[in-house]
């Protein structure tokens, strides 16, 4: 992994290499902020997705069937 060091006006002043050796254990914070949203039950998702669907729309092969050159394939 190479680390680029900028001075405040963009002028790269350093050009680091860190390898694996390099690396050390980290311990996560406690009590780190989640992410946002929240994680839906599987019955949710199922239920929430009803009514999503384009009841008129057409299916992959009705739409081949449409094509410019009047061909589905």
């Amino acid at each position: 992994m190479y680390i680029v060091n900028f001075d405040a006006t963009g002028v790269v002043r350093g050009v680091d290499h860190k390898d694996l050796k390099d690396g050390r254990d980290i311990e996560p914070a406690p009590g780190a902020t989640p992410a946002p949203g929240r994680e839906l039950t599987f019955l949710e998702q199922v239920l929430g997705n009803i009514g999503r669907f384009n009841k008129g729309g057409s299916s992959s092969a009705e739409a081949g069937e449409k094509s410019p050159q009047g061909s589905k394939y």
